[in-house]
């Protein structure tokens, strides 16, 4: 093969192996060793935070560690497959594992342990496991090509055969994760108008099915000149609707409290307007900017508390596996 120029392109092998391309026909020229992890530990955090600890559920982080860690590798085993090389399915290829991963990363290797166990906190281990996703898929690519277990499939009727297959257990892990973030800010030591004003978005998006930048608009035009105390009890009755929240008793007796504590010599914050505890931005009063705010702070607050339960839990397994008799 003509050795061009070396420029370009690095993939991380499982072998610790770094190749690269002929910049003119894409051909292979040579490799050398590597620190195979392309992503970084942060960004791996970032994508933890997205899919478990962030409502609504992102997997803007996911598609980018994949993309950034799967593309050049699918091109490498696609030029080195006799079925799929000059075939121009690369794209195809890549759009199947972002699917595949956007489907299973929390089932398949985050939580694979289940939803009350600790996260796989394990960057190099969801690379393998990504690698080992992208394989299966490329092997089944060119089988399908091959004329083997021929699948015809849209990706849209493999989607819906996968959302019928797993809805219900993705649905308990949903309503397990809001559970938690729901008692979380029901215990915060946060001013009362912010763990209402969460507590309005959380039960707007549920009973509205809307999404989060829809919710301050729908709180506003229902809560702005309401008082807290009033506020609190439609809020009770939306949660009413939504079979799986309950707000408790001493949840309850918390929040009611909160609202009893004085605002000023006169007033209660109870009695005050939502709109008072609005910000100011440029002058003017900005609630769809405060309701943000606080939306951002309480949900902050969320995902250090579990990370802390997350380390809490971790920590008493270790000891659980420690204190238990060896079978030696």
């Amino acid at each position: 093969m003509g050795m061009t120029c070396l420029c370009p392109s690095r993939i991380c092998l499982d072998a610790k192996v770094e190749i690269y391309y002929d910049k003119d026909n894409n051909d292979e020229v040579t490799e050398k060793g590597v620190d195979p992890l392309v992503f970084t530990g942060e960004e791996f955090q970032i994508m933890v935070d997205e899919l478990l600890y962030q409502e609504p559920v992102s997997f803007d982080m996911l598609c980018h560690i994949a993309q950034k860690t799967l593309e050049n590798k699918v091109r490498y085993w696609c030029y080195n497959d006799a079925t799929l090389k000059n075939r121009g399915c690369e794209d195809d290829i890549m759009q199947e594992i972002h699917l595949r991963l956007i489907k299973t990363t929390v089932s398949g290797f985050l939580l694979r342990e289940g939803v009350s166990g600790v996260y796989n906190n394990d960057p190099e281990g969801f690379e393998d496991w990504m690698f080992q996703v992208a394989k299966n898929i490329k092997k089944d690519f060119a089988n399908r090509i091959r004329g083997r277990d021929i699948k015809t499939e849209s990706l849209d009727e493999l989607e819906s055969q996968w959302l019928s297959e797993r809805q219900q257990e993705e649905l308990e892990r949903r309503i397990e994760r809001l559970g938690k973030a729901f008692d979380i800010v029901m215990a915060a030591d946060a001013g009362v108008y912010k763990v209402l004003s969460w507590l309005a978005q959380f039960l707007f998006i549920l009973d509205r099915n809307i999404t989060k930048i829809e919710s301050a608009d729908e709180i506003i035009a229902a809560f702005e000149h309401t008082t807290l105390n009033e506020m609190y009890a439609k809020l009770r009755t939306v949660a009413k609707r939504i079979p799986w929240v309950q707000i408790t008793q001493s949840q309850d007796e918390r929040l009611r409290k909160a609202l009893d504590m004085p605002w000023d010599g006169t007033y209660t914050y109870g009695q005050m307007e939502f709109c008072v505890f609005f910000m100011k931005h440029n002058a003017q009063v900005a609630g769809k900017k405060s309701i943000s705010d606080w939306s951002n702070r309480m949900n902050n607050l969320i995902r250090r508390e579990l990370k802390k339960q997350n380390a809490q839990a971790y920590t008493q397994e270790k000891r659980r596996q420690a204190d238990e008799p060896s079978d030696n």
